[in-house]
């Protein structure tokens, strides 16, 4: 269960606290299960989901800012910007040990490398792949994040990624649509097993 602390409930409120640990508890439910693809199809959860619930494998639509990374883990408020790559990884696995999810890194860094390595494996029904990328600009002369993305392996249905309002996209060649532009960084590739 995520610690929502004497901080959280002092700013929160004992209320809040307590409906968020119960958000908590429903998505780290909802992440345990094999994912719903056709739950996508309905509009409330489609609005209210985005890579992160993708990546996780969770359709739970109650509150859509637990899927910035951190929020799970009581680690990031929703406002705040995130300020490294190594900082993004540490809150998502941070939230992965609150949904008692295992995470293994696959610690590979050339795309090709990557590939090649996840087509000669053989998942369990509970395990699944996620590629996790930050987009960054340059701010008086500084590199900043902008923005996570994760893209997602089933071995049933292959490459997928979630946009935010929008419907999964099935990736038919993640040779050229594994993210690559300039401001595309990886931060890491995850067998994940619930």
């Amino acid at each position: 269960m995520a610690k929502y602390s004497y901080v959280t409930a002092y700013i929160f409120g004992k209320t809040e606290a307590q409906q968020m640990e119960k958000i908590v508890e429903r998505i780290k439910q909802n992440v345990h299960q094999p994912l719903k693809w056709e739950n996508y199809n309905n509009t409330i959860v489609r609005n209210n989901t985005n890579c992160f619930s993708h990546a996780i494998g969770s359709t739970d639509s109650s509150d859509r800012s637990f899927y910035r990374l951190g929020v799970i883990s009581g680690k990031k408020d929703i406002e705040q910007e995130y300020f490294s790559a190594k900082e993004v990884k540490e809150l998502f696995l941070s939230d992965l040990r609150v949904l008692e999810l295992d995470a293994e890194e696959i610690l590979l860094r050339d795309k090709d490398e990557i590939l090649e390595h996840i087509s000669n494996m053989n998942l369990q029904d509970n395990q699944y792949i996620v590629a996790l990328f930050v987009k960054t600009y340059r701010e008086w002369g500084k590199m900043r994040i902008r923005d996570f993305h994760f893209l997602r392996y089933d071995e049933e249905k292959g490459w997928s990624e979630k946009r935010f309002t929008q419907n999964v996209i099935f990736l038919n060649n993640i040779k050229f649509q594994w993210p690559s532009s300039w401001d595309d960084e990886s931060v890491g590739v995850f067998v994940i097993t619930r």
